[in-house]
C-alpha cells in the first residue's frame, strides 16, 4: 500500500486541478457575429481527468475491485463522451440569425433567423426531488408561418447566446413572453 499511495497522491492532485479549472465560457466577436463556446482549458481538463481517473482505477485494481471498476468507467464516460459534448457546443448570434449546436458530437441544435419570427415564449419548468428544486428554461419561437422550433438554456453557453439572442429580439420589437419563466440562481437577471 505504501508504493502506491504517491501514485494516487499523484493522480488525485491531477483530478483536484482539472476541477479547479472549470468550464468558462469563450465568446469570440467577428463584427456582428458573437459566438459562444466552452473554454478550451475545460475540455483539456474534461479529457485530463477522465484519464486520471481511468488510471487510478488501474493502480487500486489490486486493492478494491469495486472502486477500480467505478474510477475506470467514469474515467471512460468522462474522457470519450463528456469532453466530446463539451467541445462542440456552440451558440451564435447575429443581427439576424441565432444558431445553437449541442449534444454529443454536435448532432442536435436549433437555427431561428430574426425575420421569421413573431413571438417568443421563455418558460421555465421546476422539477423538485428530495426536497430540492432543479430548473429548465425552455425558449419557444413562434415563427410567422405557425410552426414553432424550441431549445433549452441551462448551461453557461447556452445562457450566453439565449440572452444575447433575446437582446436582439426585444431591439427588433418581437413580443417576447415572459410569463412563464420563473428567475432563479442559476440563470441572470433577464436582460
Amino acid at each position: 500500500m505504501h508504493a502506491l499511495r504517491p501514485r494516487l497522491y499523484w493522480l488525485a492532485g491531477i483530478a483536484v486541478c482539472c476541477l479547479l479549472v472549470g468550464c468558462g465560457v469563450q465568446s469570440n466577436v467577428n463584427g456582428d457575429v458573437h459566438s459562444y463556446s466552452h473554454d478550451p482549458k475545460g475540455i483539456a481538463a474534461a479529457i485530463i481527468g477522465g484519464i486520471a481517473l481511468t488510471v487510478g482505477g488501474w493502480y487500486v485494481a489490486p486493492y478494491s475491485r469495486q472502486l477500480r471498476f467505478a474510477m475506470m468507467l467514469a474515467g471512460i464516460v468522462i474522457a470519450l463522451l463528456i469532453a466530446p459534448a463539451i467541445l462542440f457546443e456552440k451558440g451564435t448570434v447575429s443581427k439576424d440569425a441565432f444558431t445553437y449546436q449541442g449534444g454529443f458530437l454536435g448532432t442536435s441544435g436549433a437555427s431561428v433567423k430574426l425575420d421569421d419570427l413573431n413571438a417568443i415564449s421563455i418558460e421555465t419548468t421546476i422539477h423538485t426531488r428530495n426536497g430540492k428544486d432543479s430548473y429548465s428554461d425552455e425558449i419557444v419561437c413562434i415563427n410567422n408561418d405557425g410552426t414553432e422550433a424550441s431549445f433549452y438554456f441551462n448551461n453557461a453557453v447556452q445562457q450566453a447566446a439565449c440572452f444575447d439572442f433575446l437582446r436582439n429580439a426585444k431591439a427588433r420589437g418581437i413580443i417576447i413572453d415572459k410569463k412563464g419563466w420563473v428567475a432563479h440562481p442559476k440563470n441572470e437577471p433577464w436582460p
